[in-house]
């Protein structure tokens, strides 16, 4: 998991795998472990392109997308980071 994950986004992930394998699974709450692992963007990556430069890809896509969205008269573009 990447670093920008909040406590509270962390409490809501870590509740729901919990709930899910107590229903799913029929383990016991007590039981059941998450561990999040803090990695920087620079350390992870997926498809053999680190997360640092997907990253930079997706800012250069949004900058393509404001200008055009510039010339096309589009209310707003948001886009959200993973």
């Amino acid at each position: 998991m990447l670093q920008c994950r909040t406590a509270d986004q962390k409490r809501k992930i870590a509740q729901r795998i919990t709930d899910t394998m107590v229903e799913e699974a029929g383990a016991r709450r007590e039981a059941i472990v998450v561990t999040f692992w803090k990695v920087s963007k620079e350390s992870y990556a997926s498809g053999g392109v680190l997360m640092a430069d997907k990253a930079a890809d997706v800012m250069v896509g949004i900058q393509r997308l404001r200008r055009y969205a510039g010339r096309r008269s589009f209310a707003s573009l948001r886009m959200t980071m993973v």
